[in-house]
């Protein structure tokens, strides 16, 4: 038994060594173009806390690559992924619109919002016509009282639609239908809605490394270790 200890050691080791690597890896990135104006919080919340219920210390954030106003997350997707963390509240519509370059209104939709709260996802539509190589504005809402908007708690992000180039193209292939792997290629082409989409479906297969990417972006921890939740579908 020992030697045979003696003998899977190395392996142990070597499998250790490997896992850290891939952590290590999923450190993102930002392209300095895309950090933002330091000390402002992307959010930019009305923080009506009273009106819909959100506990003291809690607020809605949104998964980016940067917390500063302005920054700007990159895909090479034109049906990008959006994620946010939804604290507990009492709000049962959530509200996305998307603006481009030009403040024209692109894409808007109201949808329901869980019952928990959690790490959420809504997809833009294709139909949206997100293009290539333009940047475009979104917000997302929690409409706290219908009656009156103003009460909204809310919060704003970039994105950057961009090329994908051969290199990517060569490491996803590479990667094939792995989560992990796929999320590293991004991350490496610092793409970031595309890291996240691919890793926040397994999230609790990869916890360590889903951590340490929200962390990397100056995500707290109880939103890098909070449950991704089933969500959301448009109403209109």
């Amino acid at each position: 038994m020992k030697k045979l200890a003696a003998m899977l050691a190395p392996a142990l080791v070597l499998l250790s060594g490997l896992s850290a690597q891939r952590a290590r890896g999923l450190d993102f990135n930002t392209p300095g173009s895309d950090i933002g104006q330091p000390g402002t919080s992307i959010g930019g919340g009305t923080r009506n806390l009273e009106i819909c219920k959100i506990p003291e210390g809690e607020e809605l954030k949104a998964l980016m690559p940067s917390q500063n106003l302005g920054a700007v997350g990159r895909t090479v997707s034109k049906a990008p992924a959006l994620y946010w963390y939804l604290p507990e509240n009492t709000a049962t519509l959530g509200e996305v619109v998307v603006v481009d370059e030009e403040r024209n209104e692109v894409y808007f939709a109201e949808f329901t919002l869980p019952s928990k709260s959690g790490i959420i996802k809504y997809e833009i539509p294709a139909s949206a016509g997100l293009e290539e190589g333009k940047q475009y504005e979104w917000q997302m809402a929690l409409v706290c009282d219908t009656n009156d908007r103003t009460q909204d708690e809310f919060v704003r992000g970039n994105l950057l639609v961009v090329a994908q180039t051969t290199g990517l193209e060569d490491d996803l292939a590479a990667a094939a239908n792995n989560a992990l792997e796929k999320a590293s290629a991004y991350n490496k082409a610092q793409i970031w809605h595309d890291t996240v989409s691919s890793l926040a479906p397994a999230a609790e297969q990869y916890p360590e490394e889903w951590a340490r990417l929200l962390e990397s972006v100056g995500l707290p921890e109880e939103i890098a270790t909070a449950t991704v939740v089933d969500c959301c579908t448009a109403e209109n």
